[in-house]
């Protein structure tokens, strides 16, 4: 441990505060009679500790810091990170995997951990600590792992990461651009062949998590063909073993990726569940994965959204003409002076600029969370941000000292995990006009599941555009 004193006046100061001390004592005690009882000795005593204080207390006043810090050794750390995802013993004999490789990649482990501190994690889904992986993940997101790692090991001593994978990358952004500005190296010990072989792979299936009873609901499905080329199969969706859609698609490239957009209608109430396959091709080497299953819940009942204002607003009228284009939701718009004693009765409610400064509606919005109903605080410059943050403890405003504006644009946070939205929707969001906001009156959510940023022309802030959070 070093320690270092620190001022920001000169050292000669330091001699000014002993004399300061010296002078006060002599002439504090140096003939005054009223010592004359008090023997030598003690008499010094006084002086000494007079003297001592006196110039201990000038010493201070120079606001001296005292600058301390510990040299600690530490072994630099190496992450050994597996890919747990099912594409690895598709390329490779699983038990060829466990009888070499994982045994070399211990004893690979035990010659590094004299010189290193050695961790281990598993990736594919999601990324988590683990030694052993069991292939059980179904797609490899390499920029999730590459971000956590950055998350976890920034400025911290990593000497290498050891990647163990097939390689195959088929959700989250490309790596290449998440491994930029890495200041740690990545060494890639490569399973399987790397050769690539004739497959037809059924990459990805989206949808919704639910759908209302016969109506149309919308899947996409991404396929990728590999040395297949003029070659043909067929998609087929089946629900209670039942095909409930089929279409032949023809293969036209060596390494050809269709995107199939397709409109199924619900006919059943419950969780359904849905197969979609693809059927072999000549040539094919794999076959596992051809195939995927989703559930999806068909609703019989319409979702009831009340629009709850405080004063009239043209943004009223855009939320219920937008809401309005979907057959699935019962919008009503009520002003809070109206009468809301069937408020019970709503799914959800979006209250505009509400709790307001004219209007607290304590009773209201006490009886809405009582009733655990789902509210969207849209905040404005009606907005009794006290009274808001009593309510749900989510939210803090900065005191503003003027009533200027400034312009607010929306940036999108990848990180959000409640919800995807489209890349188109991304996109568009760069280029919406901005929004104005009180200057230096911000709104700071104090969670984590932030959807948009404050963009304050070309700098990103911390504070939340939109929020989710659970009371």
């Amino acid at each position: 441990m070093n320690l270092k004193l620190i001022s920001v006046y000169s050292p000669w100061f330091y001699g000014l505060c002993i004399a300061l001390g010296l002078i006060y004592a002599f002439l504090l005690y140096y003939k005054y009679k009223r010592f004359d009882d008090i023997n030598n000795t003690k008499l010094s005593v006084l002086f000494v500790l007079r003297f001592a204080s006196v110039s201990f207390l000038a010493f201070l006043l120079l606001s001296p810091l005292i600058n301390s810090w510990i040299n600690k050794k530490e072994k630099p750390s190496i992450l050994f990170v597996l890919d747990n995802s099912k594409s690895i013993i598709n390329q490779i004999d699983t038990q060829d995997y466990y009888q070499n490789y994982l045994p070399q990649i211990n004893d690979l482990e035990k010659k590094l951990s004299p010189k290193y501190d050695i961790k281990n994690y598993l990736f594919g889904e999601k990324f988590r600590k683990g030694t052993y992986p069991d292939f059980s993940d179904n797609y490899t997101n390499f920029s999730n792992m590459i971000n956590h790692i950055n998350d976890l090991y920034y400025k911290r001593n990593l000497g290498a990461v050891i990647l163990v994978t097939d390689g195959n990358n088929n959700y989250g952004s490309n790596p290449a651009y998440a491994a930029q500005n890495l200041n740690f190296p990545i060494y890639s010990l490569a399973l399987g062949d790397t050769i690539y072989k004739s497959d037809l792979i059924l990459k990805n299936v989206e949808t919704n998590d639910f759908a209302f009873l016969d109506n149309n609901f919308p899947l996409r499905i991404n396929i990728q063909a590999i040395k297949l080329n003029n070659n043909k199969c067929v998609l087929e969706i089946l629900n209670n073993n039942k095909v409930v859609y089929s279409e032949k698609i023809k293969i036209t490239s060596q390494n050809q990726v269709i995107e199939k957009k397709i409109f199924l209608k619900a006919t059943q109430v419950g969780l359904q569940k849905y197969y979609i396959k693809l059927s072999p091709v000549i040539n094919e080497k794999n076959i596992k994965n051809n195939s995927n299953e989703i559930v999806i819940e068909v609703l019989n009942s319409k979702k009831k959204i009340l629009i709850l204002y405080n004063s009239p607003h043209p943004d009223i009228s855009a939320i219920y003409n937008a809401l309005t284009t979907n057959k699935n939701l019962e919008i009503s718009k009520l002003s809070i002076n109206d009468d809301l004693s069937e408020i019970d009765k709503f799914n959800l409610i979006v209250a505009h600029q509400l709790p307001s400064k004219l209007n607290k509606a304590s009773k209201l919005i006490k009886k809405i969370n009582k009733l655990n109903i789902p509210v969207l605080y849209i905040i404005g410059q009606q907005t009794d941000f006290r009274t808001l943050n009593s309510y749900i403890n989510n939210f803090k405003k900065a005191n503003s000292k003027n009533n200027n504006f400034e312009e607010i644009y929306p940036y999108f946070n990848d990180k959000f995990s409640l919800f995807k939205l489209s890349p188109d929707l991304i996109k568009l969001t760069g280029n919406l006009p901005p929004l104005l906001s009180p200057f230096n009156s911000t709104i700071q959510s104090l969670t984590t599941e932030i959807l948009f940023f404050k963009k304050n022309k070309n700098v990103v802030t911390s504070n939340a555009l939109i929020t989710f959070f659970n009371n």
